[in-house]
């Protein structure tokens, strides 16, 4: 399956025959063949022709339009003509109390661990105080967990391990980058915006996996309809954003892939990213989606793949085959995560660069 990235002001989509068409500049770029792909992402001021639009919908192929700096405006798909196949068993489950709260304690545990074992990863020879506290903190907030009484408490030791963990993250980046801390909404440096945009694809490409199976997004455990779009998809997200999203940063700029003259700072002091350096992140982000990662019941899969299993683990876990949801729990080294002491088919991609 393909993903069509759409990066280049004034193109647009259109459709002929059986095939999509990406045009820039009146020119034709690209011809894909529709059964293919999965979704589609617009940046900027670019469109999609109303009979692509159309069939699109039809074909049951969401798209995603975001602005030039990778900050999500609006989505368009298809409207459910039946309920989702598994609805009557989210239904069921979230009158399941016990069930909820167990679902949103395993997801925070996984979140927590991977949490660990990224910033171990990125120290093998020496922790900065910050990882170390870090370390510290969030290892006792997952022993812990077991005795939260609610899911409001369970987020509230998610909120203090996310406080002492992104510290942690800002002593392993440039510190001309001024990353502090994570922040919501505008981002103010180039790491918040780097990390607003890996959020957003990985967003989109749960929630095309949420739909394509038969789940309906709004039926949650740990996120709540009235503060999260898609509440399911950010249940399912938290286990992935460290060993996707957060290392995928990390890497690209400590390897100085990208650095400061790749964003430009506007009013207000917001940051944002360069055309060239959306490029760059979104090719390397579809680099990260295929490569091979170690899944616990799978073992060696893709990436995309890897999220598309926990979504059909989810499923498992709303029709009782198996007790309780298994989230992703990344190993370091191959090995449980120790304490720490105190002192398939391959998914193409396609993007759409100037040449």
């Amino acid at each position: 399956m393909i993903t069509i990235y759409v990066t280049e002001p004034g193109s647009y989509i259109t459709v002929q025959n059986d095939h999509l068409l990406v045009f820039h500049q009146e020119q034709l770029y690209y011809k894909v063949f529709i059964p293919q792909v999965s979704q589609i992402v617009i940046f900027g001021k670019s469109t999609v022709k109303s009979e692509a639009a159309s069939l699109a919908l039809f074909r049951r192929i969401p798209i995603l339009f975001l602005n030039n700096h990778g900050e999500s405006l609006s989505s368009l798909e298809y409207k459910w003509q039946r309920e989702p196949k598994y609805l009557p068993q989210q239904k069921d489950r979230a009158d399941d109390q016990e069930f909820a709260e167990a679902t949103a304690e395993s997801v925070i545990r996984a979140k927590l661990h991977n949490c660990c074992v990224l910033l171990l990863q990125s120290t093998p020879n020496y922790s900065p105080p910050a990882v170390q506290i870090a370390l510290d903190v969030i290892l006792l907030l997952i022993d812990d967990l077991s005795m939260a009484d609610s899911i409001d408490e369970l987020q509230e030791y998610e909120m203090m391990a996310a406080t002492f963990y992104y510290a942690a993250l800002a002593a392993l980046l440039p510190s001309e980058l001024n990353f502090e801390q994570r922040t919501h909404g505008w981002a103010t440096d180039p790491v918040n915006r780097l990390l607003n945009l890996g959020y957003a694809l990985l967003h989109q490409q749960i929630y095309t996996f949420v739909k394509t199976w038969g789940l309906h997004p709004d039926w949650a455990n740990l996120h709540q309809s009235i503060y999260y779009d898609s509440p399911l998809v950010w249940d399912l997200m938290a286990e992935f954003r460290a060993p996707l999203v957060d290392e995928l940063v990390l890497d690209l700029v400590n390897s100085h892939i990208l650095t400061l003259e790749d964003f430009t700072i506007q009013e207000h002091g917001r940051v944002y990213l360069y055309p060239e350096g959306l490029r760059t992140f979104i090719q390397y982000w579809e680099d990260k989606l295929r490569a091979q990662i170690v899944h616990p019941h799978a073992g060696k899969v893709t990436g995309r793949r890897c999220l598309e299993l926990q979504v059909r683990s989810y499923i498992a876990c709303l029709l009782k085959d198996v007790d309780f949801y298994r989230p992703m729990h990344v190993k370091l080294n191959a090995t449980p995560l120790p304490v720490y002491p105190s002192v398939e088919q391959e998914t193409e991609s396609l993007v759409l660069t100037k040449v």
